[in-house]
């Protein structure tokens, strides 16, 4: 009696650990997770295949290699795209930053801004620009106080 219960409890207790479903292409490439099996039909129809696997692993990072799951390893190409997606953001940040010191020194040079006030007056138009883009601002409410900070007419509705 005591090896039944224990076996009631032991498959009760081991059904609610469940297996993942992975979903790839002809390419060995995750497509999809699932909780519950796929059907083989359907998926030979997409040229699709499905592996079951107790790994969690998210669909975009995850291969078909040697029989089972994997983390998918990144070819140097992809890293070499990634790197260079990455110096470009870094590259345009520096652009900005460099258009924001040059505007700003002419407008120092010119009284529209103390120097004292520069770091808060770039922090001020950066902050408008940004609502602005996430459209968390009326437009004209911060067309005004992009205007008060110096900006142009022009400058403000590129944002747009």
């Amino acid at each position: 009696m005591k090896k039944t219960i224990l076996l009631v409890i032991f498959l009760l207790v081991s059904s609610n650990v469940s297996a993942e479903w992975y979903i790839f292409n002809s390419d060995n490439r995750a497509v999809a997770r699932t909780s519950y099996e796929p059907s083989s039909e359907d998926l030979n129809t997409r040229g699709e295949f499905k592996v079951e696997s107790n790994s969690s692993i998210l669909v975009n990072e995850a291969e078909y290699r040697g029989g089972r799951v994997n983390v998918r390893v990144k070819s140097q190409q992809e890293k070499n795209e990634e790197k260079a997606i990455k110096d470009e953001g870094a590259e345009m940040a520096e652009v900005y930053h460099i258009m924001f010191r040059e505007a700003f020194k002419v407008a120092n040079d010119e009284g529209i801004v103390s120097g004292d006030n520069l770091s808060k007056h770039v922090d001020d138009i950066v902050g408008e620009k940004n609502k602005i883009k996430k459209k968390k601002t009326d437009f004209n409410s911060a067309k005004t106080k992009l205007m008060a900070l110096g900006l142009t007419s022009d400058e403000i509705e590129s944002l747009r």
